[in-house]
């Protein structure tokens, strides 16, 4: 199997080393590029279009969640890229909107470790399930 490209887009130290770990149990083999906020992901996407999976906090400076997710649409990034937003937002507003962008994985950050585990499970059926793993 190839090896899952995934840009992870999380302006939180701490989450992003959690969310590595998650991605990480998930069994799936994949390299991961860390990035802070929304901006730093148009410029990377510029070098490097080649990403199979985006997990994406709504809250960050620079460009927010919601507003990158409207760059990738108008950039046709979202028909060939995996999103899932994972966020500590439950609003069903934030929720929605992302719904309504055509993005279908939304996951609350986890806290405790059955919302771990869960999350670990969730990401490994959307990496299966999805254009995002490549034989």
């Amino acid at each position: 199997m190839t090896k899952l490209k995934v840009l992870l887009v999380e302006d939180n130290a701490a989450d992003a080393i959690i969310i590595k770990e998650l991605v990480k149990d998930t069994g799936i083999t994949s390299s991961i590029v860390w990035l802070r906020d929304g901006e730093s992901v148009i410029e990377h996407l510029q070098d490097d279009p080649a990403i199979d999976a985006i997990i994406l906090d709504l809250n960050m400076p620079r460009l927010d969640g919601h507003a990158l997710i409207e760059k990738l649409r108008e950039q046709g990034v979202l028909n060939k890229t995996t999103v899932i937003v994972m966020t500590g937002s439950s609003s069903p507003i934030d929720r929605d909107r992302v719904r309504r962008a055509g993005i279908n994985s939304y996951l609350i950050k986890p806290m405790g470790v059955r919302e771990m585990d869960e999350t670990v499970n969730a990401l490994r059926s959307i990496f299966r399930s999805s254009r995002a793993c490549r034989a």
